[in-house]
């Protein structure tokens, strides 16, 4: 029999493991640890069994085995220690450590393995943790704060990253959201900000929408570039605040809302909101008269913008000269041989809407093309041009100039006019109709007695070109083909010499053919009389100059022709894509292809049509997804719940 005086708590703790052989086992093991120190530092045990010896005691009486306990009081007076203090520290590492199962759980345990004796000892007591100094706290703090740093570090670089090397992409069926290459192209050369200012107060439904996808566009600008920086003033709302607004941006304030302001520097250009769109009123050609819902038919707003850019960042403006004096159409709001016959809204585009000088000249006063002057311009004379003015636009081609002409068939005009002078730039004009039989329009209206006929030879004269050349002028035509009305044939000269470069810009079909025989009304070919088609229409014509420099900076003289001069007439503009032919030939010629047109997006819209004997099948994949799936998930929780179950 073992004997020993313990602290009473420590001996209820022991007595409650219940069964005399587990309360035996308990004391055994802890002697055993004692005596081969797997059972802590013996220093530690009793350490924490001191402060239990200070309360009551009681006497804990187990039947252990002799020598084991003869072996434990031999060790204690080896060591000088006392018996029950060590022993309390033993079975307090037995019975109260955090990591062993509480006594009564412990006690069920041994219970249950009193009677055999396969029961496996307890497992040894670890030793109990001492509290941590200052040192360790401290290392733990500063592994933690280590990590934190790490962490933020982690997410600040992250995002750095995010910033610098992002990628945007459109998914947009019409690529709404993305700019053509020639926008990308002038936003990475920019060497100078650039500053956009909107103002906007929208009247319609239209222009809402309009303006959605020019603010959408206009971040696009500000994600190109980071010299462009896009500003909305709420002008409307604080008017003397929109005021202070423009004062400190050094610009104009426009004079009515919706409209977009770009500038660089003290240069300033306004693009107004009805040039950004183009619209479609539900029928008829001249405003509100079609009487139905306005659309967008085209969005513009990409060329307008890009132009506008561009516009503000050169240098010098332009200058634009026109001949006058031969009976052409006037620059005036009058027309020059009929009412809305001049070219006054050509004029006003190109001064506000490309920044050019537009300016007469008068060959007959002054004899030589003045040298400011970037681009002449002949449109339409209808007397012939004197041998000394023709000698004037030669002096100027040969030392570098541009040249634009636009032609049109004449019953009166002597063919040793014009024609004579462009021969010897390579180029062939034949003085005579364009027909296009295949263009013929089916709804033709008598408005009189053997008018019909006369209808149908008109229609017979206006058609649009589907057949252009390979040059910057006419790449961007395919969306907005001009019309041609009246159109006389411009070719390349067989023999044109090897120096000039002529690039035809438009064709009519093989079915057309050209009629030399003006009198004649006929829809009908005249062989032998009439040429067959394809029909050149327009060209261009580039010609290096000798001595003028080598490479890219070598001068060049370049020179438009085109068979008709419609296109630039006040009653067409608008309608037709009018201008579109001329002022890319005008940039070119002014060597600005990158203003040359952006093709304008036309919004779609894609609907989902089903057929009647779909609609059945459209019935059972709604009643699956209604009730099929939802019972599907339940049937499977069911299922799992049941497996748990079991």
């Amino acid at each position: 029999m073992f004997e020993m005086e313990l602290p009473a708590s420590l001996v209820d703790d022991v007595h409650k493991l219940g069964a005399e052989a587990a309360r035996a086992e308990c004391v055994a093991a802890a002697l055993k640890g004692v005596l081969d120190g797997s059972g802590g530092d013996r220093k530690s045990l009793m350490e924490a069994a001191l402060p239990r010896m200070e309360g009551a005691k009681a006497r804990l009486s187990v039947e252990l085995d002799a020598k084991l306990v003869q072996e434990y009081q031999a060790f204690c007076e080896h060591k000088d220690l006392r018996p029950d203090v060590l022993l309390a520290g033993a079975l307090v590492g037995k019975l109260h450590p955090a990591e062993l199962r509480p006594a009564a759980a412990h006690a069920q345990d041994a219970a249950g393995g009193a009677s055999s004796q396969a029961a496996a000892p307890p497992a040894p007591a670890p030793a109990p943790v001492a509290e941590w100094g200052f040192l360790q706290r401290l290392a733990t703090a500063s592994n933690v704060l280590i990590q934190t740093v790490i962490a933020l570090l982690l997410v600040v670089a992250t995002g750095y990253l995010a910033h610098r090397h992002y990628h945007r992409f459109d998914g947009t069926w019409t690529r709404d959201y993305s700019l053509s290459d020639k926008t990308h192209q002038l936003l990475a050369n920019l060497k100078k900000p650039v500053v956009i200012v909107t103002q906007w107060m929208p009247e319609t439904q239209l222009q809402v929408e309009v303006i959605e996808k020019v603010k959408d566009l206009l971040e696009e600008y500000a994600h190109g570039s980071a010299q462009v920086k896009v500003k909305d003033i709420p002008a409307l709302i604080n008017p003397k605040a929109a005021e202070k607004a423009f004062q400190d941006l050094g610009l104009k304030q426009p004079e009515k809302f919706n409209d977009v302001i770009i500038a660089c520097g003290d240069r300033q250009k306004t693009a107004s909101l009805d040039s950004l769109y183009e619209a479609d009123y539900g029928g008829g050609q001249f405003g509100m008269m079609g009487g139905g819902p306005q659309t967008m038919k085209a969005f513009k707003a990409e060329e307008a913008l890009t132009s506008s850019i561009q516009n503000v960042m050169q240098d010098r403006r332009p200058c634009l000269y026109f001949l006058q004096g031969h009976k052409e159409p006037s620059l005036e709001d009058a027309g020059g041989r009929g009412e809305q016959d001049g070219i006054s809204l050509l004029k006003q585009k190109l001064e506000s809407g490309e920044n050019w000088d537009v300016k007469a000249w008068s060959s007959r006063t002054e004899r030589a093309v003045p040298d400011e002057c970037d681009c002449l311009a002949i449109v339409d004379p209808g007397q012939k041009l004197l041998p000394e003015e023709l000698d004037s636009v030669r002096k100027y081609l040969e030392r570098g100039g541009r040249l634009l002409c636009l032609l049109e068939p004449s019953r009166e005009r002597d063919v040793a006019g014009l024609e004579v002078f462009l021969r010897t730039w390579g180029v062939e004009v034949t003085n005579g109709y364009v027909i296009e039989p295949s263009r013929k329009a089916r709804l033709v209206v008598e408005v009189a007695p053997g008018m019909a006929d006369a209808r149908i030879y008109q229609d017979l004269l206006k058609f649009v070109a589907r057949d252009y050349g390979h040059h910057p002028i006419s790449e961007k035509l395919g969306a907005a083909p001009p019309m041609f009305w009246q159109a006389c044939g411009v070719d390349k000269l067989a023999s044109a010499p090897p120096e000039l470069e002529v690039t035809p810009l438009a064709k009519s079909t093989a079915e057309s053919f050209i009629r030399t025989n003006l009198s004649l009304e006929s829809d009908r070919l005249v062989p032998g009389e009439d040429r067959a088609g394809p029909i050149s229409l327009a060209v261009a014509v580039e010609k290096k100059l000798a001595g003028a420099g080598d490479g890219a900076g070598q001068r060049k003289a370049r020179l438009v022709v085109i068979g008709n001069s419609i296109q630039v007439r006040d009653w067409c503009q608008g309608r037709f894509g009018a201008s579109d032919l001329v002022l890319n030939s005008m940039r070119w010629l002014l060597e600005q292809e990158h203003m040359i047109s952006i093709e304008a997006k036309k919004p779609e819209s894609h609907k989902l049509s089903v057929e009647s004997n779909e609609m059945e099948n459209l019935v059972w994949v709604r009643n699956v997804s209604l009730f099929g799936m939802p019972l599907c998930s339940a049937l499977f929780g069911f299922a799992v719940w049941f497996l748990r179950r079991r």
